[in-house]
Protein backbone atom coordinates (compact mmCIF):
# COMPACT_ATOMS: atom_id res chain seq x y z
CA UNK A 1 0.00 0.00 0.00
CA UNK A 2 1.28 3.68 -0.84
CA UNK A 3 2.67 5.54 2.34
CA UNK A 4 1.10 8.94 2.54
CA UNK A 5 3.87 11.83 2.23
CA UNK A 6 5.33 12.83 5.65
CA UNK A 7 4.33 16.71 6.18
CA UNK A 8 1.29 16.34 3.91
CA UNK A 9 -1.95 18.32 4.77
CA UNK A 10 -4.88 16.80 3.90
CA UNK A 11 -7.20 17.81 1.26
CA UNK A 12 -9.54 20.99 1.42
CA UNK A 13 -13.31 21.74 -0.18
CA UNK A 14 -14.92 25.26 0.01
CA UNK A 15 -17.43 23.40 2.03
CA UNK A 16 -15.55 22.50 4.98
CA UNK A 17 -13.87 25.80 5.36
CA UNK A 18 -17.15 27.63 5.29
CA UNK A 19 -18.18 24.52 8.02
CA UNK A 20 -15.31 25.84 9.83
CA UNK A 21 -16.04 29.43 9.64
CA UNK A 22 -19.71 29.03 10.86
CA UNK A 23 -18.47 26.74 13.66
CA UNK A 24 -16.47 30.10 14.91
CA UNK A 25 -17.19 30.93 18.69
CA UNK A 26 -15.65 34.37 18.44
CA UNK A 27 -18.59 35.98 17.16
CA UNK A 28 -16.68 37.42 14.09
CA UNK A 29 -15.64 36.35 10.62
CA UNK A 30 -12.36 35.68 9.88
CA UNK A 31 -10.11 37.17 7.61
CA UNK A 32 -6.01 36.06 6.47
CA UNK A 33 -4.62 36.96 9.76
CA UNK A 34 -7.46 35.46 12.33
CA UNK A 35 -4.51 33.34 13.73
CA UNK A 36 -5.02 29.50 13.87
CA UNK A 37 -8.43 27.96 12.92
CA UNK A 38 -10.35 27.14 16.33
CA UNK A 39 -10.83 23.51 16.90
CA UNK A 40 -8.64 22.29 14.06
CA UNK A 41 -5.07 21.51 15.28
CA UNK A 42 -2.75 22.21 12.73
CA UNK A 43 -4.96 24.72 10.78
CA UNK A 44 -4.25 28.73 10.35
CA UNK A 45 -6.08 30.91 8.06
CA UNK A 46 -3.25 32.45 6.45
CA UNK A 47 -2.24 29.17 5.38
CA UNK A 48 -5.90 28.56 4.07
CA UNK A 49 -6.04 32.21 2.31
CA UNK A 50 -3.11 30.85 0.52
CA UNK A 51 -4.82 27.56 -0.42
CA UNK A 52 -7.69 29.60 -1.39
CA UNK A 53 -5.47 31.73 -3.85
CA UNK A 54 -3.17 29.57 -4.89
CA UNK A 55 -4.73 26.36 -5.73
CA UNK A 56 -3.33 24.27 -3.00
CA UNK A 57 -4.55 21.14 -1.10
CA UNK A 58 -6.89 20.67 -3.81
CA UNK A 59 -8.71 23.67 -4.09
CA UNK A 60 -9.20 25.15 -7.17
CA UNK A 61 -7.68 28.69 -6.88
CA UNK A 62 -8.03 32.00 -7.50
CA UNK A 63 -10.05 32.85 -4.34
CA UNK A 64 -10.17 34.01 -1.01
CA UNK A 65 -11.13 34.17 2.27
CA UNK A 66 -12.50 37.30 1.59
CA UNK A 67 -13.70 36.17 -1.95
CA UNK A 68 -15.62 32.75 -0.38
CA UNK A 69 -17.33 34.58 2.72
CA UNK A 70 -19.02 36.80 -0.21
CA UNK A 71 -19.84 34.46 -2.47
CA UNK A 72 -21.41 32.74 0.90
CA UNK A 73 -23.37 35.91 1.06
CA UNK A 74 -21.84 36.30 4.58
CA UNK A 75 -19.71 39.64 3.96
CA UNK A 76 -19.52 41.94 1.35
CA UNK A 77 -16.92 41.42 -1.17
CA UNK A 78 -15.21 43.78 -2.63
CA UNK A 79 -13.35 42.20 -5.84
CA UNK A 80 -15.05 44.78 -7.54
CA UNK A 81 -14.29 47.60 -6.08
CA UNK A 82 -11.66 49.70 -7.97
CA UNK A 83 -8.14 50.80 -6.18
CA UNK A 84 -5.48 53.35 -6.88
CA UNK A 85 -1.79 53.76 -5.88
CA UNK A 86 -2.61 56.87 -4.53
CA UNK A 87 -5.13 55.01 -2.08
CA UNK A 88 -3.02 52.54 -1.52
CA UNK A 89 0.19 54.71 -0.97
CA UNK A 90 -2.05 56.94 1.65
CA UNK A 91 -3.00 53.69 3.44
CA UNK A 92 0.79 52.99 3.76
CA UNK A 93 1.90 56.43 5.07
CA UNK A 94 -1.28 56.29 7.48
CA UNK A 95 0.40 52.96 8.69
CA UNK A 96 3.62 53.83 8.90
CA UNK A 97 2.61 57.34 11.20
CA UNK A 98 0.69 54.67 13.43
CA UNK A 99 3.50 52.01 14.22
CA UNK A 100 6.66 54.05 12.74
CA UNK A 101 7.28 50.86 10.50
CA UNK A 102 6.51 50.65 6.60
CA UNK A 103 3.78 47.74 6.70
CA UNK A 104 4.40 44.79 4.46
CA UNK A 105 2.72 41.73 3.28
CA UNK A 106 2.40 40.20 6.65
CA UNK A 107 1.24 43.31 8.17
CA UNK A 108 -2.43 41.96 8.09
CA UNK A 109 -5.57 44.53 8.23
CA UNK A 110 -5.03 47.48 6.71
CA UNK A 111 -5.45 50.08 9.57
CA UNK A 112 -7.01 52.79 6.92
CA UNK A 113 -9.49 49.80 5.28
CA UNK A 114 -10.37 47.49 7.58
CA UNK A 115 -11.94 45.33 4.82
CA UNK A 116 -8.71 45.26 2.99
CA UNK A 117 -5.35 43.15 3.71
CA UNK A 118 -1.32 43.86 3.15
CA UNK A 119 -1.89 40.33 1.73
CA UNK A 120 -4.01 41.11 -1.05
CA UNK A 121 -3.03 44.41 -2.03
CA UNK A 122 0.51 42.70 -2.72
CA UNK A 123 -1.40 40.07 -4.97
CA UNK A 124 -3.46 42.67 -6.81
CA UNK A 125 -0.53 44.92 -7.25
CA UNK A 126 1.36 42.12 -9.01
CA UNK A 127 -1.60 40.50 -10.97
CA UNK A 128 -2.90 43.91 -11.75
CA UNK A 129 -6.35 43.68 -10.37
CA UNK A 130 -9.21 45.73 -9.57
CA UNK A 131 -7.80 48.50 -11.76
CA UNK A 132 -4.08 48.62 -11.11
CA UNK A 133 -1.41 48.14 -13.38
CA UNK A 134 0.34 45.10 -12.00
CA UNK A 135 4.04 44.10 -12.34
CA UNK A 136 4.58 45.35 -8.94
CA UNK A 137 5.12 43.82 -5.50
CA UNK A 138 3.96 46.06 -2.12
CA UNK A 139 7.81 46.22 -1.07
CA UNK A 140 8.68 47.54 -4.26
CA UNK A 141 6.08 49.93 -4.41
CA UNK A 142 7.02 50.82 -0.68
CA UNK A 143 10.86 51.46 -1.88
CA UNK A 144 9.92 53.35 -4.70
CA UNK A 145 7.84 55.69 -2.51
CA UNK A 146 10.74 56.29 0.08
CA UNK A 147 13.19 56.89 -2.31
CA UNK A 148 10.43 59.67 -3.62
CA UNK A 149 10.61 61.29 -0.15
CA UNK A 150 13.66 61.39 -0.33
CA UNK A 151 13.79 63.77 -3.52
CA UNK A 152 10.43 65.41 -3.39
CA UNK A 153 12.03 68.26 -1.44
CA UNK A 154 13.60 69.07 -4.40
CA UNK A 155 11.14 68.86 -7.40
CA UNK A 156 8.42 69.65 -5.90
CA UNK A 157 5.38 71.07 -6.86
CA UNK A 158 6.00 70.18 -10.45
CA UNK A 159 3.13 70.25 -13.47
CA UNK A 160 1.51 67.54 -14.92
CA UNK A 161 -0.33 68.74 -17.71
CA UNK A 162 -3.18 70.91 -15.95
CA UNK A 163 -2.64 69.70 -12.56
CA UNK A 164 0.06 70.57 -9.91
CA UNK A 165 1.76 67.73 -7.88
CA UNK A 166 2.08 68.71 -4.52
CA UNK A 167 2.83 65.66 -2.54
CA UNK A 168 5.25 62.77 -2.56
CA UNK A 169 1.69 60.19 -2.50
CA UNK A 170 0.90 62.40 -5.59
CA UNK A 171 3.86 62.13 -7.39
CA UNK A 172 4.54 58.31 -6.69
CA UNK A 173 1.24 57.67 -7.65
CA UNK A 174 1.51 59.36 -11.20
CA UNK A 175 4.83 57.67 -12.14
CA UNK A 176 3.88 54.40 -11.09
CA UNK A 177 0.50 54.30 -12.68
CA UNK A 178 1.13 55.83 -16.07
CA UNK A 179 5.45 55.99 -15.56
CA UNK A 180 7.55 59.01 -16.56
CA UNK A 181 8.42 58.16 -19.98
CA UNK A 182 4.80 58.59 -20.79
CA UNK A 183 4.83 61.64 -19.95
CA UNK A 184 6.79 63.99 -21.68
CA UNK A 185 6.19 67.06 -20.06
CA UNK A 186 6.08 65.55 -16.79
CA UNK A 187 9.24 64.32 -17.14
CA UNK A 188 10.59 67.19 -19.05
CA UNK A 189 9.52 69.31 -15.31
CA UNK A 190 11.45 66.73 -13.08
CA UNK A 191 14.64 66.90 -15.03
CA UNK A 192 14.24 70.59 -14.68
CA UNK A 193 13.88 70.63 -11.14
CA UNK A 194 16.56 67.96 -10.89
CA UNK A 195 19.17 70.17 -13.14
CA UNK A 196 18.38 73.55 -11.49
CA UNK A 197 19.14 71.63 -7.84
CA UNK A 198 22.57 70.42 -8.76
CA UNK A 199 23.49 74.04 -9.97
CA UNK A 200 22.18 75.60 -6.74
CA UNK A 201 24.60 72.74 -5.58
CA UNK A 202 27.36 73.35 -7.31
CA UNK A 203 26.93 77.84 -6.97
CA UNK A 204 26.97 77.10 -3.26
CA UNK A 205 30.18 74.61 -3.52
CA UNK A 206 31.79 77.21 -5.71
CA UNK A 207 31.12 80.33 -2.97
CA UNK A 208 32.17 78.20 -0.33
CA UNK A 209 35.43 77.53 -1.83
CA UNK A 210 35.59 80.97 -3.07
CA UNK A 211 35.49 82.51 0.56
CA UNK A 212 37.92 79.40 1.55
CA UNK A 213 40.66 80.91 -0.96
CA UNK A 214 39.95 84.52 0.20
CA UNK A 215 40.81 83.47 4.04
CA UNK A 216 43.92 81.48 3.34
CA UNK A 217 44.99 84.65 1.37
CA UNK A 218 44.21 86.61 3.76
CA UNK A 219 45.63 84.64 6.50
CA UNK A 220 48.99 84.53 4.37
CA UNK A 221 48.96 89.01 4.06
CA UNK A 222 49.05 88.82 7.92
CA UNK A 223 51.49 86.07 8.37
CA UNK A 224 54.23 88.03 6.04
Amino acid sequence: MRQKRRGSRPPLTRALILKWINRRKTGGLPAADSGPVVGQPGEDWRAINACLRLGLRGLPGGSSIARLLGEAGLKPYRRDVPLTIEEIVNWLEGDHQETGKWPTRKSGTVRAAPGETWEMLDWYLRAGRRGLPGGMTLAGLVRFHQNNLLRAHRILPVRDGQRIITTPVQLTAVLVTRGPLQQPDLLWSLRERQRKFQERVREHEQRWRRKRRSRTRATLRRDQ
